[in-house]
């Protein structure tokens, strides 16, 4: 289930499908760029925001 940043920017969600299967990842709405927050052998999956410090 993707989630949205609080400015509506972003979507964060697991991939499925992808090299990255299973790992977090960010795609920018503007550009469109994607990029996994994640690397690791465990199928990462709730994603969710938190608030800047």
């Amino acid at each position: 289930m993707p989630t949205w940043s609080p400015e509506s920017e972003h979507l964060m969600f697991t991939a499925d499908a992808t090299e990255d299967e299973g790992e977090i990842a960010r795609v920018d709405l503007t550009s469109g760029d994607v990029v996994a927050l994640t690397d690791d052998e465990a199928h990462d999956v709730m994603t969710s925001w938190r608030p800047a410090d």
